[in-house]
């Protein structure tokens, strides 16, 4: 067995990726398609340059990162994910000796069992939230700021943004939801109910634009993003516990 890092893979290779990765995560939203914005990969070979398995590295910040780790199932119980972690974590390598987090669901016991083994430490919780334009008001929430007409909604395939003054956020779309990132009110201009006013006159653009739900992920530290969220209308739909390793 062989263990080695890789930033970018051909495309051959990559194919034989996403072929094992669907074959380790067969149950739709575990954690779905393979990601493709992953900074890093450390791969596990066999003698015939088969993979057995791979850990995906998202860097999260500065010297944060967070890892997914998947086996070939004939190959489990063999120590690949084990080696994968050393390999990853030595000085020197990606990501070395930087925090590294893995997420699990409430329904994913072996896994849970296999962090408690490597002595990984819960260190928080995530939320996954949605928002379903079943439920649109036929009449907006009233805030104090109008963006009805300086809200901009833009998308280049997948992938868009929103804008308004002093309040932005990224969307990606997957099937009939858009996923919700990076919203973001300026310092000065915090504690208005801007954000709230930016939500509700979003959903509408992205309902008639043939969507139908917004999802986000949100720390459960993050109180402040959790009240906004809660008060514009969306629900918990899965947590998320993050360890540390």
């Amino acid at each position: 067995m062989k263990f080695f890092y890789a930033d970018a893979l051909e495309h051959r290779r990559h194919l034989k990726l996403s072929a094992l990765f669907d074959l380790c995560f067969p149950s739709p939203g575990l954690p779905g398609a393979l990601p493709a914005d992953a900074d890093g990969l450390w791969l596990a070979a066999d003698e015939n340059d088969e993979l057995t398995g791979c850990l995906l590295l998202f860097q999260t910040d500065l010297h944060s990162w967070e890892g997914i780790p998947f086996v070939h199932p004939a190959y489990r119980r063999k120590g690949i994910f084990s080696a994968l972690l050393a390999n990853a974590c030595q000085k020197g390598n990606c990501p070395g000796e930087d925090d590294l987090f893995f997420s699990v669901r409430p329904t994913q016991t072996l896994w849970l069992q296999v962090l408690n083994s490597i002595e990984a430490e819960k260190a928080f919780d995530e939320y996954m939230m949605e928002y379903s334009f079943q439920n649109l008001p036929s009449a907006r929430l009233k805030t104090e700021a109008d963006f009805s007409d300086e809200l901009t909604v833009s998308f280049q395939g997948t992938e868009g943004m929103a804008s308004c003054p002093h309040v932005s956020c990224l969307l990606s779309a997957h099937g009939s939801s858009v996923y919700l990132y990076q919203l973001l009110t300026e310092e000065a201009f915090r504690g208005q109910g801007r954000a709230l006013a930016f939500l509700h006159h979003l959903f509408p653009w992205l309902k008639a634009l043939g969507f139908s739900s917004v999802r986000l992920q949100v720390s459960g530290e993050n109180l402040p993003a959790m009240a906004l969220y809660k008060k514009t209308g969306f629900h918990i739909t899965e947590t998320l516990s993050f360890y540390l390793y």
